[in-house]
């Protein structure tokens, strides 16, 4: 089915250079997430430090994650991306915490996991569609 419709949409509109592809909600786990670190000591927060705040506050989604089924047969996901929510300089929100100063900066995240067995199929589609 993938191959007739990609075939059909190249027909009227030439050659697809990229796919987007959606999977079914009820796959999804969502986890919300706050990554909370003192920054009294250091200089004004760099682009790289919103990127390990950011990446902090995901893998404590991952962690929740794997908590949830602890002692269920085990689940693996695939992050399929994530979302900054708030960003907080001294537990007041803020727009950016980029070249701020402070006591203690966090972020807020929802990660969006779907399950191994759901990307890889549709991985596997994908590809039988050469995509």
């Amino acid at each position: 089915m993938i191959q007739f419709i990609k075939g059909s949409l190249e027909e009227r509109h030439g050659s697809l250079k990229k796919v987007c592809v959606a999977a079914a909600g009820r796959s999804l786990k969502t986890m919300r997430s706050r990554y909370n670190t003192n920054i009294e000591t250091k200089p004004m927060l760099s682009r790289d430090d919103l990127l390990h705040l950011e990446l902090s506050a995901f893998q404590n989604a991952q962690f929740l994650l794997a908590n949830e089924y602890e002692g269920n047969a085990p689940f693996e996901y695939y992050c399929v991306g994530y979302s900054v929510l708030n960003y907080l300089l001294d537990e007041e929100p803020i727009g950016s915490l980029l070249d701020q100063m402070g006591k203690q900066a966090s972020v807020e995240v929802i990660a969006t996991f779907l399950p191994k067995v759901v990307a890889e199929s549709l991985l596997a589609a994908l590809t039988r569609a050469d995509y």
